[in-house]
C-alpha cells in the first residue's frame, strides 16, 4: 500500500516537474521567436504552411472546387437596369455571379444584342451606333443561365453652335469660301448650311460658298435635334454675312485643278500619323487666281487645313478630299488611310515573351485577366483556345482555367476590323499565348486555410500550445481545492496574457528588426491561449466533477 502511494507521489512529481519545464520552455521559445526578424520568421512559418497545403493538395487531387451559378446579372459597366448610353459611346460588359465564387468553368458568357443597328457587341464591349432601345442579354454558354437589360442609346444635344467662315467674309466672283460649324460639346452633328440670296452665293451641304455675282448674302448654318428633348426638337442656329465683289477683267481664271499625294500618290494610301501637304496644281499655269480651299469629307478620319491643304490622317477610314479653285473648278480624290503596324501585345503580371511566343502559368479554378495592347485608338481582338476542356478565354479577354494542363496555346487576333476582314486596308495581328495550367493548391481553395496554417505555425499556435501546457501545470499541481482550482484558472489567463503582451513588446525595433507591437496581434495570441487553457483545464474539472458526485452517492 504504502509502495503505492509512494510511487503515485514520484509520478505526480514527475508530471509537475515536466509540464513546468515544457511549459518554461515554450516560454522562452516565444521570446526566441518574437526576437527573430520578419522575414526569418514569416519564411519559417510559411515553409510550414507550405509542406502542409502540399499534403491537402495532394489528398483532394487537382480538381477545382465545382460550384454553379445559381443567377447572373448582366452589366453594362456598373448598370443592370435601364442602361442609357450616348451615340458613339463604348462600355465594358460584365457578368456578375451569384454565388460570387462560381467556378470558372461556368464564367464563359455568350453576348447578344436584338438590333446591332442600336447597339453592337465586339470583344467584351458594347458600341452605341444608332438612336433607339434594343435588348442586350448574357448567356453562360455552360449552363444556360441568362440575363438581359434594356440599352437606349441617346442623342448627344449640343448647347451652343458657332459659324465661321473659311477664307474670308469678303470674296470676289467666283471665289470660293468654306463654312465651318463648331459645336459646344464632341459629336459628329447633322447641319443644314443656307443662303439667304443663292444669285449672291450659294452653299453646298458641305458648307462650300460659292461667289456668283456681286451683292451679299446671309449664311447659315442650322441644327435639328434627331430626338425631342421635353417635347420639342432642339434647333441651333449662327449665321454669317457675305460680301460678293466685281471681278476684274484683266484676271485670268483658272479652267483645270489637279489633286496629289506627296507620297503613295499612286494609290492615295496613307497611314495613320501621315502629315503632309496635298498639291493643288492649276491651269493654265500663268492664271492669276490661284487660290485653293481645302475640304475634307470625313476630318475624324483626314483632316485638312483649308487654306494650306496641310493634312494629318487621324484614323482608319476613308475620305473624300475636294478642292475648290475661282470660276467654280473643283477636283476631288477618294484618301484611304489605313494603320501602319497594329503594334499587338500581351501585358499580364508574371507574362514572358522568347522568340515571339508569350509563356503564363495561371492556377486551374482562378480568373486571369489578360491585357491587350495595340497602336490604333480602337481596335478587336479575338481569342481561340487549343484546349477548351482545360482553359478557354471570354471575348474580354478573361483567362479559365478550369484543369490542370502542362501545355494550352490561346491564339490572339487582332485587328482594327470588326469583322477580322483583311480587304480594304485592314491589319491583323495574331499572337501565340502558351499557358501552363498548375493545380488548384487547397489554400486557394479554402478561403482563409493559408493564413490559418500560417497562424498555427506563427505566434498564435504557438499559444495554442502554451495554453495546453498551461493547463496540465494546473492539473499536476491539483490538489482538489476548487477554491485553488479558480485560483489557478485567474492566475494562468493574467499569465497568458501579460506574457502576449511581453512578446509583443519584444517586436519593437528596440529589440529586433522588420517587426511591430499590436495590441491587436496581443488579443491574437491571446485568443490562442486563453480557449486553449480553459478547454482542456476544463474538461479536467468536469471530469473531478462528475466522478466526485459518482463517490458521492450511496
Amino acid at each position: 500500500m504504502e509502495k503505492g502511494r509512494t510511487g503515485k507521489r514520484r509520478g505526480a512529481l514527475i508530471a509537475r516537474i515536466v509540464f513546468l519545464t515544457l511549459f518554461i520552455l515554450e516560454c522562452v521559445f516565444l521570446c526566441v521567436q518574437a526576437l527573430l526578424p520578419a522575414k526569418f520568421s514569416s519564411s519559417q512559418s510559411g515553409a510550414f504552411g507550405d509542406v502542409i497545403d502540399d499534403v491537402m493538395t495532394s489528398l483532394g487531387g487537382s480538381a477545382p472546387r465545382d460550384i454553379p451559378p445559381v443567377s447572373i446579372t448582366a452589366l453594362c459597366g456598373e448598370e443592370e437596369e435601364d442602361v442609357r448610353l450616348f451615340l458613339g459611346e463604348r462600355k465594358a460588359l460584365g457578368v456578375r455571379f451569384d454565388p460570387e465564387d462560381t467556378s470558372v468553368g461556368y464564367r464563359d458568357v455568350a453576348w447578344h444584342t436584338e438590333d446591332e443597328n442600336i447597339a453592337y457587341i465586339r470583344g467584351g464591349k458594347i458600341y452605341a451606333a444608332g438612336l433607339g432601345e434594343t435588348v442586350v442579354s448574357a448567356e453562360l454558354k455552360e449552363g444556360g443561365l441568362t440575363d438581359s437589360f434594356t440599352l437606349t442609346v441617346e442623342e448627344v444635344i449640343p448647347d451652343e453652335l458657332t459659324l465661321s467662315v473659311e477664307g474670308g467674309e469678303t470674296l470676289e466672283v467666283g471665289e470660293s469660301a468654306l463654312l465651318k460649324a463648331e459645336f459646344s460639346s464632341e459629336g459628329n452633328f447633322a447641319v443644314e448650311f443656307l443662303s439667304s440670296d443663292p444669285s449672291v452665293a450659294t452653299v453646298d451641304e458641305q458648307g462650300v460658298v460659292h461667289a456668283l455675282t456681286a451683292g451679299e448674302a446671309t449664311m447659315s448654318a442650322v441644327y435639328t435635334s434627331e430626338t425631342l428633348v421635353e417635347g420639342e426638337f432642339v434647333t441651333l442656329r449662327d449665321e454669317k454675312n457675305i460680301t460678293v465683289k466685281q471681278l476684274s477683267e484683266e484676271e485670268i481664271l483658272p479652267e483645270k485643278i489637279s489633286l496629289s499625294l506627296p507620297v503613295r500618290a499612286a494609290k492615295n494610301l496613307l497611314h495613320v500619323g501621315d502629315e503632309g501637304e496635298i498639291l493643288a496644281t492649276l491651269s493654265p499655269t500663268d492664271c492669276t487666281k490661284r487660290a485653293v480651299r481645302f475640304l475634307s469629307s470625313s476630318p475624324e478620319v483626314l483632316a485638312v487645313d483649308a487654306e494650306s491643304g496641310e493634312y494629318s490622317a487621324l484614323k482608319r477610314g476613308s475620305a473624300i478630299i475636294s478642292a475648290y479653285a475661282f470660276g467654280g473648278v473643283t477636283a476631288s480624290m477618294e484618301v484611304e488611310v489605313t494603320n501602319a503596324s497594329l503594334g499587338a501585345e500581351l501585358r499580364a503580371k508574371g507574362l514572358t515573351l522568347s522568340d515571339g511566343v508569350y509563356a503564363l502559368t495561371v492556377t486551374a479554378g482562378k480568373e486571369f485577366p489578360l491585357k491587350v495592347l495595340a497602336e490604333p485608338e480602337e481596335f478587336f481582338v479575338k481569342f481561340i483556345s487549343d484546349r477548351p476542356d482545360a482553359v478557354v478565354v471570354t471575348d474580354a479577354g478573361t483567362l479559365l482555367p478550369s484543369r490542370a494542363a502542362e501545355e494550352v496555346h490561346i491564339t490572339v487576333t487582332v485587328s482594327d476590323d470588326p469583322d477580322f476582314s483583311e480587304e480594304g486596308g485592314a491589319l491583323t495581328e495574331s499572337i501565340t499565348l502558351l499557358l501552363k495550367v498548375q493545380r488548384l493548391r487547397y489554400s486557394d481553395s479554402v478561403s482563409g486555410f493559408g493564413r490559418l496554417i500560417r497562424k498555427l505555425f506563427g505566434h498564435f499556435g504557438a499559444f495554442l500550445l502554451l495554453g495546453i501546457l498551461g493547463a496540465g501545470v494546473a492539473i499536476a499541481f491539483d490538489r482538489g481545492s476548487w477554491k485553488r482550482r479558480l485560483l489557478f484558472i485567474i492566475i494562468f489567463l493574467l499569465v497568458g496574457f501579460a506574457f502576449a503582451g511581453l512578446t509583443e513588446l519584444l517586436q519593437l525595433p528596440l529589440f529586433t528588426a522588420g517587426r511591430g507591437a499590436s495590441m491587436h496581434d496581443v488579443g491574437i495570441d491571446f485568443c490562442g491561449y486563453a480557449p486553449a487553457f480553459l478547454i482542456v483545464y476544463g474538461v479536467y474539472l468536469l471530469v473531478k466533477f462528475l466522478l466526485s458526485r459518482k463517490k458521492k452517492r450511496p
